[in-house]
């Protein structure tokens, strides 16, 4: 039998779209890198107890393009986002842009997707 948490307990997702703009000829980061980076980046900013209290996770990322979803809960929000930046700073000459911040994924199609940009 599954125990069920209470709402309190679990954390509000927030969903963050992000696109990391080369600059140059360079492609973007891969996957494995820009998370190696984004721990990295956590444990130099907010040290090892700071850096276990954050959620965070990488839900979807392109290499190619550079777009992502970003995955966290509404307290580690702002955290994440100075993570991101440091460790796409970090991995190269990179520049960070967020496309959108949502609770769903659905949400965050309809804000971040307009008819020139695709998620």
């Amino acid at each position: 039998m599954r125990v069920k948490l209470p709402r309190g307990v679990v954390g509000r997702r927030r969903y963050v779209a992000f696109t990391i703009v080369p600059h140059g000829p360079k492609n973007p980061p891969s996957r494995s890198e820009l998370e190696r980076a984004m721990s990295e980046a956590a444990l130099y900013l907010f040290g090892v107890l700071g850096s276990a209290d954050l959620d965070f996770s990488i839900k979807f990322y392109s290499g190619r393009s550079g777009k992502g979803v970003l995955k966290t809960d509404n307290r580690s929000l702002p955290y994440a986002l100075t993570i991101l930046m440091t460790a796409a700073a970090a991995v190269g000459p990179f520049t960070l842009e967020v496309d959108g911040v949502s609770g769903t994924l659905r949400g965050l199609a309809r804000k971040s997707c307009s008819p020139t940009k695709t998620l």
